[in-house]
């Protein structure tokens, strides 16, 4: 599918999720997202991790809005594969794509891919005690020197990924997006004196206490997100 210059590989194993649906229909999934990550680094250097990249359809705004690397994870094969397909067809660059899950720890774990139905949960698939094999990494693991921002849609394994990147948010500070699922990761980063700057649908967004250039950035896109056009 072609669209605002862009080339994806939309999954017709998942063609009822709502990412493919949307896409499909002409229209970028989640747009709040897609306008955060712009604005943002529009005004801060440096780069993003973003977990799950499902078929990709986010990494082509990311990878030209991001100045530094863009960190891809995405666990589910078949997705990790039209999520490089994007990568390698619109020449993105700057985006290193894992085929890995983001955890605590550098680990074996099981990535369920089915729906109670029998279809494709697309960017839907959770970790679980079921499903196939795969490989979990962490952010600690990963040689960063300049994270801006953590952006997490991980199906309620956020706070895993949290607790694999203490060090990284302790020394670099990024803001960090994160989908609410469980919300059961407020209290951790509230206590790494993190504070809540806004809601947008689909990511609850936090930056840390200390940081005013932040909070001003996340002050002014509330600002301009709920002003209508």
């Amino acid at each position: 599918v072609g669209l605002n210059g862009s080339i994806y590989f939309v999954p017709g194993y998942a063609e009822h999720r709502p990412a493919v649906r949307r896409l499909l229909g002409g229209e970028l999934f989640e747009p709040g997202t897609h306008e955060l990550i712009d604005f943002i680094f529009s005004r801060f250097e440096g780069s993003l991790v973003h977990a799950g990249t499902f078929f990709g359809d986010m990494l082509p705004t990311f990878s030209a809005a991001v100045t530094g690397t863009v960190y891809a994870f995405e666990p589910v094969l078949e997705n990790y594969i039209l999520a490089n397909l994007c990568m390698q067809h619109n020449q993105l660059s700057n985006v290193l794509l894992f085929h890995s899950a983001l955890g605590a720890e550098t680990q074996n774990l099981r990535i369920n891919t089915a729906e109670f139905d029998g279809q494709h949960r697309g960017g839907a698939s959770a970790i679980d005690s079921v499903g196939s094999l795969c490989l979990a990494n962490s952010i600690d693991s990963l040689p960063i020197q300049d994270l801006t921002m953590i952006q997490l849609d991980i199906e309620g394994f956020e706070l895993q990924a949290l607790l694999g990147a203490a060090n990284t948010i302790r020394e670099q500070r990024p803001i960090v997006a994160i989908e609410d699922n469980n919300n059961n990761w407020s209290e951790h980063l509230e206590n790494s004196q993190y504070e809540h700057r806004l809601s947008i649908p689909g990511l609850e967004i936090w930056s840390p206490t200390e940081s005013v250039e932040y909070a001003e950035a996340l002050a002014a896109f509330a600002q301009r997100f709920s002003t209508p056009a």
